[in-house]
């Protein structure tokens, strides 16, 4: 796995001979943990110049992370004969029926979704809108009105493409919430607005965040405070590793640690931006253009 995470982070430019990357079934002999790790690896080893990646798996977990475009389904036809199938909603309703993939949890429930890549989107959009319903600077937190933030593991993800179409079947209203990447990986700041041109094409709306991250609303006042440690950062540097390197804690769990000790008056003002000559702030905006979804 270290392997294929060094060739994700090499300059390709110096090396520009063609690669291609066969695994069959990861899952036969790693554990869970490491297969997902792997895979997210191989994703981004595939967005490099020069890279194919051909990964083969029955496991619904790692199937899901795939992007839809990637997906060839393999099956036989009636005389026996091996078939493969370029994904449309009818091969990639047949292939997530065949391998099970599921959406995720909580959408029985729900009045209206907003797509989130990852946990810890979760705990910083739930944890904003309580804090801002509090404060009065938000009419309703997300429980309030019933809308659910639903894990999809990457927009554009088969993962992705299952929520997607039980939210049509169900009629549920639903939104899109990303990092914006700016200042990260080019290739993955076009992948976002090719993503983002294609939600609003739906009618749907599409939420990027100003700032790099999620990880970049945290108030560094804030982490000295728990940690004793000065931490600077600003709006488009990898804040999640920089905080975690400073801290000693793993860059995943920055957010779930510190977000949820951050009030309304600190959430409002590292989301301030200004329009012109007036002052507003992003947070605000976006939550209440969520809440309001079901309305």
């Amino acid at each position: 796995m270290n392997f294929f995470r060094a060739e994700a982070e090499k300059n390709v430019a110096g090396t520009p001979r063609n690669v291609i990357y066969a695994i069959e079934e990861p899952e036969t002999s790693q554990h869970p943990n490491y297969q997902m790790m792997l895979m997210k690896a191989l994703l981004a080893l595939a967005g490099q110049p020069h890279r194919q990646i051909i990964v083969t798996t029955h496991v619904p977990a790692l199937a899901g992370l795939i992007p839809v475009e990637g997906v060839r389904y393999v099956t036989r036809n009636e005389a026996g004969e091996p078939v493969v199938k370029m994904p449309d909603d009818a091969v990639l309703k047949e292939a997530t029926e065949s391998l099970g993939v599921l959406p995720e949890t909580g959408m029985e429930r729900a009045q209206g979704i907003v797509l989130v890549e990852g946990k810890s989107d979760v705990t910083f959009l739930r944890h904003a809108a309580s804090s801002l319903k509090q404060s009065g600077a938000l009419p309703a937190s997300l429980e309030d009105v019933k809308i659910v933030p639903v894990l999809i593991g990457g927009c554009g993800s088969v993962k992705h493409w299952v929520t997607l179409n039980l939210a049509k079947d169900l009629g549920l209203p639903w939104c899109v919430f990303l990092d914006s990447d700016i200042g990260g990986d080019p290739a993955q700041v076009l992948s976002i607005q090719k993503r983002k041109k294609e939600v609003e094409e739906a009618g749907k709306v599409f939420f990027a965040t100003r700032k790099r991250e999620i990880e970049n609303y945290l108030c560094p006042d804030l982490i000295e405070e728990i940690t004793g440690v000065a931490v600077t950062f600003t709006d488009t540097c990898d804040a999640k590793k920089i905080i975690g390197r400073a801290v000693g804690m793993k860059p995943d769990n920055v957010l779930d640690k510190f977000w949820p000790q951050m009030t309304s008056e600190r959430i409002i003002s590292r989301s301030t931006y200004h329009d012109g000559t007036q002052e507003r702030s992003e947070l605000v905006e976006i939550l209440s253009d969520i809440v309001s979804m079901t309305r």
